[in-house]
């Protein structure tokens, strides 16, 4: 019987500028009206199910200039942590009926709460919030990166209750709920696949009796990636298909060898494959060794 086994491991080979890939997950509401529920308008695009993963680099600092895939600021040091590169953004909808999404009632307070993390034992998935979120009227709508860690929030949390404000405004009576905040990153401490659950909840109390004016969303889990890693192998008739989360504006090749001790005995045997931002696979189409490792080849492509 054939033996194989796959080693996670990342090799960079080439670094160049990134192209950047961010995405806006927007919170509406099915209705216009007091006590129905809101929504994410596209959920879909992000649900695990869908196929779509965030990835977070691993942080160099201060070798930004020449890592375009991490930031230029020493707090992000040691963390793999999104970027204006590859980041996600959730914004709430105005009460415009002339725009084309469904409108959230006046007076209400968009907030995202982080309900449950899973992921690599012993990891912690981080909330960076922006500073001076709100000064006088203006927001930090073109934000610069937020500062500081705000949450820590360690794998195996369910229920969890720490959020942030996605709407501008105070909460006061007919206050138009739309928000649109960037600067905020997201971040892990140990390499691996990341399974974060949000919710959208109405945090006013301009409702009946003192109450939010409209209900949570349903829950919304999203994958998150910590660095470059194969996360899975199916072995088939003469062939290994190899999974892995692949970063928009990343080439990816699957490299094989059949003894790790010989460091020249890497070859290229599948790819490129364009990363999207969502799962990819790359086929070894020839497998008949007796055992066999794998690993990856980023190249990422220009802008």
């Amino acid at each position: 019987m054939k033996k194989i086994l796959y080693a996670l491991i990342l090799a960079v080979f080439a670094l160049a500028p990134a192209a950047r890939a961010h995405y806006h997950c927007n919170i509406g509401a099915l209705q216009q009206v007091p006590n129905t529920p809101l929504y994410f308008l596209n959920g879909d695009a992000f649900v695990t199910n869908s196929g779509f993963v965030l990835t977070m680099n691993a942080d160099t600092y201060p070798n930004a200039s020449t890592n375009p895939a991490t930031s230029d600021d020493p707090s992000y040091a040691g963390y793999y942590v999104t970027t204006d590169i590859n980041g996600i953004t959730f914004t709430a909808t105005d009460k415009d009926p002339g725009l084309n999404f469904d409108p959230i009632c006046s007076g209400v307070q968009v907030c995202l709460r982080f309900i449950s993390v899973s992921g690599p034992p012993g990891g912690n998935f981080g909330v960076w919030d922006v500073n001076e979120f709100f000064v006088g009227d203006d927001y930090n709508e073109e934000g610069n990166d937020a500062p500081s860690l705000t949450y820590s929030l360690p794998v195996g949390l369910t229920n969890g209750m720490d959020f942030i404000q996605i709407s501008e405004n105070d909460a006061s009576p007919g206050c138009d709920p739309f928000g649109h905040i960037h600067g905020r990153q997201y971040s892990a401490t140990k390499p691996g696949l990341y399974c974060v659950t949000v919710q959208a909840f109405d945090n006013s109390s301009n409702g009946t009796n003192g109450g939010p004016v409209q209900t949570p969303t349903g829950l919304l889990p999203i994958y998150f990636q910590a660095g470059s890693q194969i996360s899975a192998l199916t072995i088939g008739t003469n062939q290994v298909i190899i999974s892995f989360p692949a970063q928009f504006a990343t080439d990816y090749y699957l490299l094989a060898n059949s003894n790790l001790a010989d460091t020249n005995g890497w070859q290229s045997i599948a790819g490129p494959v364009s990363g999207n931002d969502n799962f990819q696979i790359l086929t070894d189409t020839n497998w008949n060794a007796a055992q066999r490792f794998y690993r990856l080849q980023l190249t990422p492509t220009p802008e």
